[in-house]
């Protein structure tokens, strides 16, 4: 036999593994553990972007029985497997079973198939499979709570071609899930950006949907697992951002109910969150916290007050019909756009550099990274144990901080360097506490790559000219 090799038997268990780094420390631990002594093969295959390019296993077995061992003497790029099609990134070491357990090395957030061939009689029989499943999914650091990814999982994701729908429904892609999107109308071109997405192409389904339209959204909902609820209007008319909140948001609820959905995904907002006069200064702003509905109102902040009462009115709804609801309030929202039109947050740091905004205001804003955001939704959604509120933020600036950095990175820009208000003290940022995101593994990009990865995308899309540098950005080393 050609290297005395005989697969007996595949077996694939798809899995999809995140984590925190810690100190360069093992990881995920004793992942496989196989009961017998046969010899197995081991492809952990990348099959999507990550900071690291390869996958260490350490030191692995090899047996001397096995005819094939001297081809784990020749370079690496000689031991490229072969026969696993559309895989990128990805090698091959023949261990000996159950001695290695440890898997040391992987990229973050990313996904991986895990191929077990056997060239012993008999190979993994179906309780194997299962039992290596649930190993993975078991691990505390990492593994999702829906057997290891998104594979063979249907989601909805409502509003899909928004700014955060679209980045959730870029890594659910990336996850394995299968994904229905709602829009108002799937030949918009404005929602092509998602049909070009990785993975689209086999499991993306974009539903005309209406959020006031019940019937629609049952449509949808229908056959999911899970729902990521993200759309909601923006604007400051009552009558456009309040009503169409809390009716669209129950509506969500309801048909979610009637598909008996395993969790729904809230998209909240710090405008629900942070408006109360009363806090004090040193006050730590926290899931705790609730805005104030009458100053929303007296203040005539339809935005913060239609967030606030939206969320109220999904907790009560999902009280109710006994859904699982977890919410996310992000805080004012930067990075790459994939959608091509620009959205209200990325407003807010264009007006600096196209010479529209000739000061800056004497207040504060609290930032996060888009991709942060949408991780944060998966994060919620795929672990068990998340409940309540999820406050997603990184920093809280003074403006001035930040066109200090905008002037930095792009001084070709007409970037303001006067405050509207210099006659009164310097507003202070606020406390805020991010903890129960991080606690689930949820690492945040600094706010300088934020706006930095913000700009770029701008230019990239076409929204900013793209003047020629005065230094080369990109040497730029971006620190927290």
């Amino acid at each position: 036999m050609d290297a005395g090799l005989i697969l007996i038997q595949c077996v694939i268990v798809r899995a999809t593994i995140t984590y925190l780094r810690n100190n360069g420390s093992d990881l995920c631990k004793h992942i496989i553990k196989l009961n017998s002594e046969e010899q197995v093969q081991l492809v952990l295959h990348r099959t999507s972007s990550s900071s690291v390019n390869e996958v260490d296993f350490g030191a692995p077995q090899v047996p001397s029985s096995d005819a094939d061992s001297s081809d784990l003497s020749k370079p690496k790029s000689e031991r490229l497997a072969s026969g696993v099609t559309g895989s990128r990134n990805y090698e091959v070491d023949r261990l000996s079973s159950p001695k290695h357990t440890e898997l040391r090395t992987l990229g973050p957030t990313s996904q991986y198939h895990l191929i077990i061939l056997s060239n012993g009689c008999g190979g993994p029989d179906k309780n194997e499979k299962k039992r290596v499943f649930s190993d993975m999914a078991g691990d505390g650091n990492s593994c999702t709570s829906n057997g290891g990814g998104g594979y063979g999982k249907t989601v909805c994701v409502t509003g899909a071609g928004g700014f955060i729908a679209s980045w959730i429904v870029k890594l659910l892609l990336e996850r394995g899930y299968t994904v229905k999107g709602t829009v108002r109308n799937p030949d918009d071109p404005k929602n092509s950006h998602l049909r070009d997405l990785e993975g689209a192409k086999e499991r993306l389904t974009l539903c005309r949907a209406d959020l006031l339209d019940l019937h629609s959204l049952k449509e949808a909902i229908n056959g999911c697992d899970g729902v990521f609820h993200t759309a909601s209007p923006v604007t400051d008319d009552p009558e456009q951002m309040v009503e169409p909140a809390v009716n669209g948001t129950k509506n969500v609820i309801i048909a979610a109910a009637e598909a008996k959905v395993r969790r729904v995904v809230f998209t909240s907002s710090i405008g629900a969150v942070y408006m109360d006069p009363n806090r004090g200064p040193d006050v730590v702003v926290d899931e705790s916290c609730w805005s104030d509905l009458d100053f929303c109102k007296n203040t005539k902040n339809w935005y913060c007050y239609g967030k606030a009462v939206a969320e109220q009115a999904a907790w009560e709804e999902a009280k109710e019909k006994g859904v699982d609801l977890v919410v996310v309030n992000p805080v004012l929202v930067l990075g790459p756009l994939l959608q091509p039109t620009v959205n209200a947050s990325i407003i807010h740091v264009l007006k600096y550099l196209t010479g529209s905004a000739k000061t800056y205001a004497n207040s504060v804003q609290a930032y996060v990274h888009v991709k942060d955001v949408a991780l944060a939704h998966i994060l919620v959604y795929e672990t068990p144990s998340a409940s309540g509120r999820h406050l997603c933020a990184e920093s809280v600036l003074h403006r001035g901080e930040v066109v200090d950095i905008l002037a930095k990175f792009f001084p070709e820009y007409p970037i303001p360097t006067k405050c509207s208000d210099e006659q009164n003290p310097r507003k202070k940022p606020y406390k805020f506490s991010n903890q129960k995101l991080k606690d689930l593994g949820l690492e945040f990009t600094p706010v300088k790559q934020s706006l930095y990865d913000t700009v770029k995308s701008l230019e990239e899309k076409g929204h900013l000219p793209i003047p020629t540098p005065k230094e080369d950005k990109d040497s730029i080393k971006i620190q927290s």
